[in-house]
């Protein structure tokens, strides 16, 4: 429709899944080897968020056209803040997106 195509001019989609306390390490197998064999449109950013203890797995395992997110920082870069990931962890393993709220 018109509507939409004048929307996104300019701007990607997106499409997202949190994990939010599900997966495991053959999760991630499974799930990015299937999304990394997908034909997915470039007009399209497709984002998946695992819960921080498989975050680098993700990352080696996504292919270019994923993206890999955190579901949560904290916002101080270090501290003592038990179980906290801070903005610069995150970008140390690029990522570039965060889910917060």
């Amino acid at each position: 429709s018109t509507s939409i195509t004048t929307m996104a001019e300019g701007r990607k989609f997106f499409v997202g899944g949190n994990w939010k306390l599900n997966g495991s390490k053959q999760f991630v197998e499974t799930l990015l080897t299937g999304l990394n064999d997908a034909t997915l449109p470039e007009t399209v950013d497709v984002v998946v968020a695992p819960p921080t203890l498989y975050l680098s797995q993700a990352v080696e395992k996504a292919s270019p056209q994923l993206n890999v997110s955190a579901q949560n920082c904290w916002k101080d870069e270090k501290g003592a803040f038990t179980g906290e990931t801070s903005p610069a962890m995150l970008k140390d393993l690029g990522l570039k997106w965060v889910i917060l709220g």
